[in-house]
């Protein structure tokens, strides 16, 4: 016995469902991508906006903290007695002596660390300097030596972070009788 047939109002239903049934998912999916596309690009927006915020702030910070600490440098190496220092030769090549003076130093500006070199860029004093070595002048000044260095704020990487370098020389008139080196770290 053959299998009655569907009437084709019934087919045509079935049709019209299916074809309402498939441009509805298909509006629903649009309206979910451009949804998904406006969300997405009002996050990076507010990303992007809270990143510049943050560099700003950063920005001001490190300014903040290098003109403190370029004051407090420009501060010590006035002192008649940090002059003092560094120009009598016996005080100068006493390492213990001149350590010492930065390590109070240091502690009075509360920096990371603070080195003291001769005129000519020769370390003579590393207070709680975080590596075994010395430091490469370039590598705190930018300069290849001392002669070519001017009084200096800048970021330096160093093998445990990230530091804000202040280089200061300590001046009797014209002269450089040496240079005090003063590191915050970031």
């Amino acid at each position: 016995m053959p299998l009655p047939s569907t009437p084709w109002r019934e087919r045509l239903e079935t049709r019209l469902l299916f074809f309402v049934t498939l441009v509805t998912g298909v509006a629903v999916a649009a309206m979910l991508l451009a949804a998904n596309r406006i969300i997405t690009a009002g996050a990076i927006d507010r990303m992007h906006g809270d990143q510049d915020a943050a560099k700003l702030a950063f920005d001001r910070l490190i300014e903040r903290r290098g003109e403190f600490a370029s004051s407090q440098s420009r501060l010590i190496t006035e002192l008649p007695v940090f002059r003092a220092h560094l120009s009598d030769p016996r005080i100068a090549g006493d390492r213990a002596t001149i350590e010492a003076l930065a390590d109070e130093y240091r502690t009075n500006v509360a920096a990371d660390f603070l080195l003291v070199a001769s005129a000519d860029g020769a370390w003579l004093g590393l207070s709680n300097w975080p590596d075994d070595a010395a430091p490469e002048w370039t590598a705190l000044s930018g300069a290849p030596d001392p002669s070519q260095s001017e009084a200096t704020r800048r970021l330096v990487v160093l093998p445990d972070g990230v530091y804000l370098v202040v280089l200061e020389p300590a001046r009797f008139v014209d002269e450089v009788l040496g240079w005090m080196a003063i590191g915050l770290g970031l």
